[in-house]
């Protein structure tokens, strides 16, 4: 039943994922960052918002150890939409530059066995784009029924090119409104 999905997140009655309706592909759970970014901006009963793109598995790298793990791509306001606990860190600015890395518990521990605690300022490298990645926080997956299942996330790139493409329908974009926002009448707008 999808409604017994993401009940462990705090205040979720408040978070809407964006949808957007195309005459040509119909309903998609997909929006440009434009969208985004200027809704936050321009009306006040919007909180906050985040993206959070999770795509298919990606191989990282630390010493000799190595693990397939499903990737994700987002902003650093995720974890406040979606809170994780945090097993050790920073998550507030876990994602605030592309050359960071937020690992889950599950991933760190196969990459750095007992010790994955310490694994925090650490490099690992994405194999597929040689890219090394500072380790900036571990946290741990939600227990309960939920879609995220990111076994690391990364910033998303691109972001302040992508400002002004509002035809660039490639984010999966949340939006948090401030309690007793009437959805119907912010809708309208």
């Amino acid at each position: 039943d999808e409604k017994s999905y993401e009940q462990w997140i705090p205040n979720k009655e408040n978070i809407y994922l964006i949808e957007n309706d195309s005459k040509i592909f119909g309903p998609m759970s997909i929006s440009s960052f434009p969208q985004l970014y200027f809704s936050k901006e321009n009306y006040p009963e919007i909180e906050d918002f985040t993206i959070l793109n999770q795509g298919g598995e990606s191989k990282l790298n630390a010493g000799n150890r190595s693990v397939y793990v499903p990737m994700g791509f987002s902003i650093s306001s995720i974890f406040k939409f979606f809170p994780m606990e945090k097993v050790a860190g920073n998550l507030e600015n876990a994602l605030d530059d592309e050359t960071k890395i937020a690992l889950s518990e599950d991933t760190a521990m196969l990459l750095f066995g007992e010790d994955y605690i310490q694994s925090i300022g650490k490099t690992v490298k994405k194999d597929d784009s040689q890219t090394l990645y500072t380790i900036t926080a571990i946290y741990k997956l939600p227990k309960e029924k939920t879609v995220f299942n990111a076994g690391f996330l990364v910033k998303m790139t691109g972001l302040d090119s992508a400002k002004n493409q509002w035809t660039n329908f490639s984010y999966t974009g949340f939006l948090k409104l401030k309690p007793n926002t009437d959805y119907g009448k912010l809708q309208q707008k």
